[in-house]
């Protein structure tokens, strides 16, 4: 049985660790804004880099029905600390996740 993991602010990730978004305790507009991102409850995330602003990977949960492309759905995005502050995510089992944060892929 794992043990449960508490959810922490997204600024407390490290880079390349992995983590899965629960809630945002932002201003309605601010969370809305992210919501249409893609950065929403359920959405699997990487972080890129810590900082102003934080870049964020969205790896899946960016859509209605997921993502049905080969390689699925991801974009980047770039948040201003307080933003970043205000997602709540739960870590995954992974550390770290091999992608295309900082290696210069996807333009």
């Amino acid at each position: 049985m794992s043990t449960p993991r508490t959810p922490t602010p997204l600024t407390q990730l490290v880079p390349g660790q992995t983590a899965v978004v629960r809630e945002t305790r932002l201003e309605a507009q601010d969370a809305a804004l992210l919501r249409a991102m893609g950065l929403r409850p359920n959405a699997t995330i990487r972080m890129c880099r810590l900082g102003e602003p934080c870049i964020v990977e969205v790896l899946t949960g960016a859509g209605e029905g997921g993502c049905k492309g080969p390689g699925g759905c991801w974009c980047r995005i770039g948040l201003a600390k307080p933003l970043a502050n205000g997602v709540v995510v739960e870590e995954t089992d992974g550390r770290s996740v091999p992608g295309c944060c900082g290696d210069g892929c996807g333009g």
